[in-house]
């Protein structure tokens, strides 16, 4: 956990570095996931994913390539995109707003109560956005 949100930072000021350059966020996002995809490489059991993809075919890889272009590099593209236009720390805190989110339809959909520490967190992160937008208006 602590790795991936030190990652997502990571992403947020080399992303705000190439807009600053006048690189496109296009750009920006294309070298995010070339260079994610070149060190996934070897993280990868490649002979078991070949073998998962070819037995399931598109019924697989139909989705797969959905998810990949909409709900990732599609999410990465409009974040890079949003830093344009919003200072690098409230957009670090409304990313955060997904997780909270997420937990939120958790409850609402499946019923599934998270435990007492998720939900101060939840908490949290709404009051920073309240506070954040409060702070706009004036």
């Amino acid at each position: 956990g602590l790795c991936s949100g030190f990652g997502y930072a990571l992403y947020t000021v080399f992303s705000r570095c190439g807009l600053n350059r006048g690189y496109s966020p296009v750009t920006v996002t294309f070298y995010t996931f070339l260079l994610s995809a070149l060190g996934g490489l070897f993280l990868v059991d490649h002979r078991h994913l070949m073998d998962v993809v070819t037995t399931a075919g598109w019924p697989l890889g139909g989705p797969l390539v959905a998810y990949v272009l909409v709900g990732t590099v599609g999410a990465y593209l409009m974040y890079t995109a949003g830093l344009k236009r919003v200072e690098t720390s409230t957009a670090s805190v409304l990313k955060a707003v997904e997780p909270a989110s997420t937990t939120l339809l958790q409850i609402a959909v499946l019923g599934i109560w998270p435990d007492t520490t998720a939900l101060i967190g939840v908490g949290v992160i709404m009051l920073a956005i309240v506070i954040l937008n409060l702070r706009r208006r004036k």
